[in-house]
């Protein structure tokens, strides 16, 4: 029987809080491996070492480069990684979907995220 790696998830969040309580609902699995960035900047930065995300949930609004902004980045440099939105304020699915995100959730749709992580996961 052969072990599979586990997802590898970047969480992209200004907020450290918002950061820690979805790294405490994930952490426990063995199914998912988690690193953290507080900015679009530090997720280049993550997204350029070894080994890549698997998955990185996006915020929008953060200091320096947005959300949006470094998903562009993120899919110039790495297509195959893919960037799920999880942003508070409706209304920038469509920048979102055009810089490269495949799925948007808002931060009110919580378990709807944790449940597409965890599916993901055990795919």
């Amino acid at each position: 029987m052969t072990s599979r790696s586990p997802l590898r998830v970047l969480l992209v969040d200004d907020a450290a809080e918002m950061r820690a309580l979805l790294r405490a609902l994930f952490e426990g699995r063995g199914d998912i491996a988690i690193s953290e960035a507080g900015s679009g900047e530090e997720a280049l930065e993550i997204a350029a070492s070894s080994p890549q995300p698997d998955l990185v949930i996006m915020d929008h609004h953060m200091p320096g480069m947005d959300g949006v902004t470094a998903t562009r980045e993120l899919k110039s440099v790495s297509p195959s990684i893919e960037i799920v939105a999880f942003t508070a304020v409706p209304g920038n699915e469509r920048d979102f979907a055009l810089a490269g995100a495949t799925h948007h959730f808002r931060k009110d749709m919580f378990n709807a995220l944790v449940a597409y992580v965890c599916e993901r996961a055990a795919a």
